[in-house]
């Protein structure tokens, strides 16, 4: 072998070499990989929204989880574009806590869920080990029996499955887009906040504008 093709071939095994070497990350680089969940638990909020639509696809409720631990429901109204809070978080608070008997703070209601009687403009729910039904005309808050909630459909409804719908987002780019059920409204990300526009075009109207680079609505 020459001393020209001897170069060549230290040259090629070098760049290989370089080439597996920026490859392998450090020790502290698998371990900041490792711990990311823990460094980073509690610390991200209103990065997922997940759509409940009422049964005409025109509005539809989610709640946000909040810093704390405090959390809200948000109603949108796809017509008016517009949104606001689902129902009035202090009355409801006060008026649990007297059915109850258990304190309650509107900013940490104990409720993951609602569903919507559009009917009698009342919500129903679980808190503190039971079900309720509150009125949105008067706050009035009575506990529900096995056998309505039996009996009565939500009128909500997801979109689409949790499981679905996260690997759904992992898959997709940071801004993000949902349709509405019947397929003419379409929510969407940008720029880290929340918007609505039809689906066949038009003018876009944001929803959300408290959004940051680091902690921004998703999905």
């Amino acid at each position: 072998m020459t001393g020209f093709h001897r170069a060549i071939h230290a040259a090629i095994l070098t760049g290989l070499l370089a080439t597996a070497t920026l490859g392998q990350g450090t020790l502290s680089d698998y371990q900041r990989a490792k711990n990311l969940g823990s460094l980073t638990g509690g610390k991200v909020f209103t990065a997922k929204i997940v759509p409940h639509w009422f049964a005409e696809n025109t509005r539809f409720w989610y709640r946000n989880d909040r810093p704390g631990g405090t959390r809200e429901f948000i109603l949108v109204e796809t017509e008016t574009k517009t949104r606001r809070p689902a129902f009035d978080h202090a009355r409801l608070a006060e008026s649990l806590a007297k059915a109850s008997g258990k304190s309650c703070e509107a900013t940490h209601l104990p409720i993951d869920a609602i569903e919507w009687d559009v009917a009698e403009n009342a919500i129903r729910f679980g808190a503190h080990g039971k079900r309720w039904k509150c009125g949105l005309d008067d706050y009035a808050i009575a506990e529900d029996t096995a056998e309505e909630v039996a009996a009565k459909e939500p009128d909500d409804k997801p979109a689409q499955s949790e499981d679905r719908r996260d690997s759904h987002r992992r898959s997709r780019p940071s801004d993000t887009s949902e349709k509405s059920p019947d397929g003419k409204w379409v929510a969407f990300t940008k720029d880290h906040n929340l918007y609505l526009r039809k689906e066949d075009g038009g003018k876009e109207f944001q929803l959300t504008t408290d959004a940051t680079e680091e902690d921004g609505y998703e999905g």
